[in-house]
């Protein structure tokens, strides 16, 4: 539902544009709620686990808000910089590489990882999510040097991958059915 109010965002900005018409001082004050509404999620925030959830929308409208109505003055400005154009670019691998680190984080860990182990996960993710920025979607997102058959063929090759590895998982318990705990645990050996 995140993405999809990302993409209602996209076909709602020429109406509400034409709906503002030139009040330059109401578009930059809608501007700022939503980079505030933004901001003060990073604090408001931080002890809700359960996201995505409905507390996602105080962020979320920010970042629409923002989509919608942001140009080159004020927080657009700010925005368009190339730093934060540069961690936009490589913003969704980042996310999908949090994911992981922070599973392994919390793994490894005997207690609950300190914040100072948390944040130092962010530069690993943005370095993961740049390398496959450059190495994957890059050259995947060039005509020239991927076509879409080389393409078509990749998520082929790698759906049958991901799901005969599911499969032999789902049959084997995770190999766990394989282990001596699980001859010797009737509770634990199931399949």
């Amino acid at each position: 539902w995140e993405l999809g109010l990302g993409g209602l965002t996209f076909f709602a900005r020429p109406a509400v544009l034409a709906a503002i018409g030139t009040h330059v001082r109401v578009r930059q004050a809608l501007v700022a709620v939503g980079l505030a509404m933004v901001l003060s999620s990073l604090f408001l925030l931080v002890s809700v686990y359960n996201l995505p959830g409905w507390q996602s929308l105080l962020p979320l409208t920010g970042t629409c808000i923002l989509l919608a109505l942001a140009n080159q003055n004020g927080a657009g400005q700010l925005l368009s910089a190339r730093p934060m154009t540069a961690i936009g670019l490589i913003s969704y691998s980042a996310y999908l590489y949090h994911v992981p680190l922070m599973a392994f984080l919390n793994i490894v860990s005997l207690d609950a990882p300190a914040l100072a182990q948390r944040a130092a996960t962010i530069p690993i993710a943005l370095l993961l999510a740049w390398l496959s920025w450059r190495t994957i979607e890059k050259p995947f997102r060039d005509p020239r040097r991927t076509s879409n058959r080389v393409v078509l063929l990749f998520c082929a090759i790698s759906l049958a991958v991901t799901v005969s590895i599911g499969l032999v998982l789902h049959a084997t318990s995770g190999f766990f059915a394989n282990t001596d705990l699980a001859k010797h645990d009737p509770q634990l050996g199931y399949l």
